[in-house]
């Protein structure tokens, strides 16, 4: 019995041993033979989407990233990167911009996205990967699914605020620029650094101002020339004396787009860097989206004027109608008109009405502007015949242009109060019936209330406005941009 267990245990013994060697043996060959790492790709070819907003449709477009782009100085135009960072910048949605990121192998991905109510925050993307010895730091801007921060489109502030900057765009990008300095110094201090950052619309004014504090600050080292910055339809952002002609700040623009006009050169301010500015006749603009999308996209139609002959021209013309001249006094309406003449007249007697409106009216996925909407196209639409109704539409006006008429109503109309009110939205009672008011100050700009009447029912320039508006449209300024020489 002792030498069966003498037997057994010298047995266990040798079992053990043997496998103990097999794990040492198991251990070196793992320790000498590493799995092998996939090489990161310098070339990528992948697809994403762009809006087709003349049809409310999506393309899908074919980018190709390359390393190469990222190897040449950032003060030289580059078209590829151009059209690479425009399909980045005009992503669809959310998903899609972290979809682009993936593809192009950005590791170290960092999201921000401005779901609360600061109408000066904004929402960006950072990501990164290697170029030979330099950390590539890729920043995203967002212009899409973004409510309040409409608000901050439109507070373009005093000359004394901001030093003088658009106010809304100068402290959104100020918090852009704070996030990108942590995500560096948590992530690749003291490392040699190339920065790529792109926008479009909004966004592209806050990429202008957070590119322009990159190089002026300078307390993330990277030069010019290791600055790719390519903005897409900006507004002006900075003030013009404070502005510098940074060759590595690339402004995309169409000549004819409405909203990057929007802030008029007059306010005072501009965009930083360089601007490439893109043709927008009608036969140029259609040739190049039947070229790009597709035969069955086409812009509104559009006629010359007197005055004006072609879509530039026209905005020239309707930016001098919204600015124009008015007296400070109408009888019958004590205290200032509201005036877009003038940045002083604008936010003396229109920014903060204005701001307050906008943000509540954006506020929870845009519930108050799309009730206002519904209810003022219940008002004004024949029920049999689906048309407008003139007579309606004019009563409605009647009613929202009379003293506190846009706040309370009257008794056969509702007032925004009673429409928030019913959508659940939550407010400030005084200001907004300070900022209804402004519905009412505007029809005492006979000047300017006169010019929107006949924008709206004047059909010819009513089409032109629509053609100045669609400039903007991300399948307008791609299809320029892809066939430009």
């Amino acid at each position: 019995m002792m030498r069966l267990m003498k037997n057994r245990n010298l047995s266990i013994r040798i079992i053990a041993a043997a496998l103990a060697v097999l794990i040492a043996l198991s251990a070196m060959a793992c320790k000498q033979e590493p799995a092998p790492v996939e090489p990161v790709a310098d070339e990528i070819t992948f697809s994403s989407e762009i809006d087709v907003m003349t049809t409310s449709q999506k393309a899908t477009v074919e980018n190709i990233y390359k390393t190469d782009f990222f190897r040449k100085d950032a003060c030289t135009f580059d078209k590829d990167l151009a059209l690479l960072s425009c399909t980045l910048a005009a992503s669809t949605k959310r998903d899609n911009v972290i979809k682009s990121f993936n593809a192009m192998c950005f590791d170290t991905i960092y999201q921000h996205w401005n779901d609360d109510t600061d109408i000066f925050g904004c929402s960006y993307v950072f990501g990164h990967r290697k170029v030979d010895d330099y950390e590539l730091i890729a920043v995203y801007m967002n212009w899409i699914d973004y409510d309040v921060e409409w608000a901050g489109n439109l507070t373009i502030g005093e000359d004394s605020e901001c030093d003088g900057n658009h106010k809304g765009f100068h402290l959104a990008a100020e918090k852009a620029y704070a996030a990108l300095k942590q995500y560096v110094e948590t992530n690749f201090k003291d490392r040699n650094l190339k920065i790529w950052v792109t926008g479009y619309s909004r966004a592209a004014a806050l990429a202008d101002v957070l590119a322009y504090n990159i190089i002026d600050k300078n307390e993330l080292k990277v030069k010019q020339s290791d600055l790719f910055a390519y903005s897409f339809e900006s507004a002006g952002s900075l003030l013009a004396t404070n502005s510098k002609e940074y060759q590595c700040i690339h402004n995309i623009v169409v000549e004819a787009d409405l909203l990057a006009g929007i802030v008029p050169a007059s306010y005072g301010l501009v965009r930083p860097g360089v601007d490439i500015v893109l043709d927008a006749t009608p036969e140029t603009v259609n040739e190049a989206l039947h070229q790009v999308i597709g035969e069955e996209i086409t812009m509104p139609d559009f006629t010359p004027g007197e005055g004006y002959a072609d879509p530039t021209e026209f905005l020239d013309y309707f930016l001098s109608q919204i600015l124009c001249e008015c007296e400070e006094h109408q009888e019958g309406y004590e205290g200032i008109v509201p005036s877009l003449q003038s940045r002083a007249r604008f936010c003396s007697s229109v920014q903060e009405k204005l701001t307050y409106l906008l943000e509540v009216l954006m506020k929870s996925k845009r519930t108050g502007l799309n009730a206002l909407a519904e209810y003022g196209k219940q008002k004004v639409t024949n029920p049999e015949t689906g048309e407008i109704d003139m007579i309606a539409a004019l009563s409605l006006v009647g009613t929202w242009t009379d003293t506190d008429g846009f706040y309370n109503g009257d008794e056969t109309t509702k007032g925004l109060k009673q429409i928030l009110d019913e959508s659940g939205i939550t407010y400030d009672d005084a200001k907004l019936k300070n900022a209804c008011d402004l519905l009412h100050g505007l029809f005492y700009n006979a000047t300017l209330f006169a010019s929107a009447a006949n924008f709206a029912v004047n059909e010819p320039l009513k089409n032109n406005l629509l053609y100045c508006v669609s400039c903007h449209y991300p399948e307008v300024f791609y299809s320029l941009l892809k066939t430009y020489q």
